[in-house]
């Protein structure tokens, strides 16, 4: 057919294909993964070849080129036709985004066994793929009847359905299932096609093939449903012994409130690519077993235990002092809090520390009530993995602390996770603050510190002053170095931040912590390239706002004219916010001023409210927005000459997270 079968990224077979660019790794196995699957495709092109051959007589002569058939099937829009499957404009580098992950039914489409695929792929290599059947028993997510409709009937295509998404990690690859409709026993038929290493290089952190499941609402609204780390050693040995392409059972583990219990089940095989001579083949030995684990882990309790007694034997009140050595994640697994971080590389997906402070600041905050803490403030603390905070697209402080710390690490930074409180200064009293988790880097010299909120991508530089609003700090800590503070007082206002003195840090000895961080085979996720049109979704956002505000308008029983002069002249603004957000850039506002007093008519008033939100939804920006005065007074405004402007700037980051920047404004007469 002339086409090429990609096997990874920038390698063909039949072919060279140009280098990719390491950023574009993750989106470009996304993408060959989601085109693979769709099936048919080259049966497609063989049938057009075949009808072109045999009904055009000026194409049967030997003499034919390839590059004449190639004109022919681009002429014939089976080029465009292959690309329009491809769903590159959405589907990107992101996957489905959240408009299209809507009654998506599984269908008993045929999925490449592994003898298939290991006759397509490149034998140098090592390759895990992975087949994904079907889920069991997650009971609590089946459909109800007023969500399927009438007994009998099917959903239709525009009809917007609860759906599973599954997010498969390993080492540093990442890929991700179509949405399937919610079901107690939902359908995937999907195959994932991972590679391995070959050779002594082998990394501990691709031993685990982790699993996230994620149910999305129809509101977009998305929650975690369950977890499992897969030792996939044991399931390929098992595929190797037996000739049946049986699935084996994989149990998923309940998070937050409900771990410990289990949340369903998937049924899903994993073959190693090309096949190995038998089970005693290196590739299925694990480099550390399951007892190394449990071992490992028991002796750094017992030197845990001993160094906290050694803590407290420094001053009794220390046992106030937020000094967090294990937590538990959302699995809930208690684990050394060093292991939650890892050293990201944002693969240039972002260009700076202050731009990846601003991209984890983007991210939703989502706090867990206890069971019973409902109504009195109280929330489950859990320290999420990254691959679940990632998944999930939303998490609490923890998870964005630790995020954040991991880019910067990543960066090059000297970076750590702070343990301590946050609150008011108050003059001449105690301050009480609330738990709070924030990032710090160290400069060069011994007071060169920075605190970064990761919240709101703020920076504070550590001075006695107390420009920031953090009270005490207890405890610091990073992939690979655990302190504690144990100064006689540990406001922040009378700390000293040398961590190398250990009269004033007390530090879990770091080999101990690496024997512990490298036995529990942490993963690297890769962010993702955010796919997102952000002129078109400007643009479509910004009629939108219009709409709702001529709408207002007009049940108020007044006019609405739109002056799209002005709205240009917003964006200089909109941009000088962002920049002030990213890099704490302050640029000059003479330009805008100059262009607004132009457009104003002489006599004439002019109002702006300018607001940054982290989604694009309409209904929700119109309902904040109305709950402020300066802005309600832009869309009610009366008088002589009213012309109102609207304008919309969508600052595109990973993850598909965003900062839509948005202003109102106004300019009108006053009249008595």
């Amino acid at each position: 057919t002339g086409m090429a079968t990609v096997t990874r990224a920038g390698q063909t077979m039949g072919g060279t294909a140009p280098a990719v660019a390491p950023e574009r790794l993750s989106a470009i196995r996304q993408l060959i993964h989601d085109y693979v699957s769709r099936g048919s495709v080259h049966t497609q092109v063989r049938e057009c070849l075949e009808d072109i051959l045999r009904h055009h007589d000026s194409l049967s002569d030997a003499g034919v080129t390839q590059e004449e058939l190639w004109q022919v099937v681009k002429q014939r829009g089976l080029v465009d036709n292959v690309l329009a499957s491809l769903d590159l404009p959405e589907v990107g580098t992101a996957g489905l985004q959240p408009s299209q992950a809507r009654s998506t039914q599984a269908t008993a489409q045929a999925v490449e066994t592994a003898s298939q695929v290991a006759s397509k792929i490149s034998r140098d290599r090592l390759y895990m793929y992975v087949t994904v059947h079907d889920g069991q028993s997650f009971f609590e997510h089946a459909l109800t009847r007023e969500q399927l409709g009438p007994l009998g009937s099917q959903p239709r295509p525009d009809e917007a359905l609860p759906v599973f998404t599954l997010h498969l990690f390993f080492g540093e690859q990442r890929l991700r299932s179509r949405p399937v409709v919610c079901a107690a026993n939902p359908v995937f038929n999907e195959a994932f096609l991972f590679e391995l290493t070959r050779g002594s290089d082998h990394a501990e952190d691709e031993e685990v093939l982790f699993l996230a499941l994620v149910r999305e609402e129809t509101d977009g609204d998305r929650s975690l449903v369950a977890v499992q780390q897969i030792e996939w050693r044991g399931l390929a040995r098992d595929a190797l012994q037996t000739s049946e392409p049986d699935p084996s059972t994989v149990e998923l583990q309940g998070v937050g409130v409900a771990f410990g219990t289990p949340a369903g089940s998937l049924r899903l095989r994993i073959d190693v690519l090309p096949s190995q001579q038998g089970p005693e083949a290196g590739i299925f030995v694990p480099k550390s077993s399951a007892e190394a684990v449990v071992r490992a882990d028991k002796q750094f309790l017992h030197y845990a235990r001993q160094w906290w007694q050694e803590f407290l034997d420094v001053r009794p009140a220390h046992e106030s002092r937020l000094v967090k050595v294990f937590a538990k994640n959302e699995a809930g697994h208690s684990r050394l809090v060093c292991s939650t971080v890892q050293r990201l590389t944002s693969a240039r997906t972002l260009d700076s520390p202050r731009e990846a402070a601003r991209f984890v600041s983007l991210i939703p905050v989502h706090r867990l009530p206890s069971v019973g803490g409902r109504g009195t403030g109280s929330r489950l603390e859990q320290w999420s993995q990254l691959q679940s905070f990632l998944a999930l697209g939303k998490g609490d402080v923890e998870d964005h602390a630790v995020l954040l710390c991991s880019l910067l690490l990543g960066f090059g930074l000297d970076a750590f996770v702070c343990v301590g409180t946050k609150g008011k200064h108050m003059q001449g009293r105690a301050a009480v603050g609330s738990a709070h988790v924030w990032v710090m880097t160290l400069g060069s010299s011994p007071g060169d510190v920075t605190f970064w909120e990761s919240l709101t991508a703020e920076r504070f530089k550590h001075t006695a002053a107390c420009e920031h609003s953090y009270l005490t700090l207890d405890s610091v800590f990073n992939d690979s170095q655990f302190y504690a503070n144990c100064q006689p007082s540990n406001s922040l206002t009378h700390c000293k931040m040398n961590l190398a003195e250990p009269a004033l840090w007390k530090q879990l000895d770091a080999a101990r912590i690496a024997s512990v961080v490298q036995v529990t085979r942490r993963c690297r996720p890769p962010l993702l390239i955010n796919p997102l049109d952000h002129v078109s979704a400007s643009y479509e956002l910004e009629q939108r706002l219009r709409d709702a505000i001529t709408r207002r308008r007009k049940e108020n029983g007044v006019s609405t004219v739109w002056n799209i002069d002005l709205g240009q002249a917003l964006v200089p603004a909109l941009s000088s916010y962002e920049l002030n957000r990213t890099h704490g850039f302050v640029t000059s506002s003479e330009e805008f001023a100059a262009v607004v007093r132009n457009l104003t008519p002489p006599g004439s008033t002019f109002k702006g409210y300018p607001v940054q939100f982290n989604h694009r939804r309409a209904e929700e920006i119109m309902s904040t927005c109305a709950r402020s005065a300066a802005c309600t007074d832009i869309f009610d405004a009366r008088g002589d000459e009213v012309k109102h402007s609207v304008r919309v700037r969508i600052y595109p980051y990973p993850e598909s997270t965003c900062a839509c920047w948005v202003m109102f404004a106004v300019t009108y007469r006053s009249v008595l």
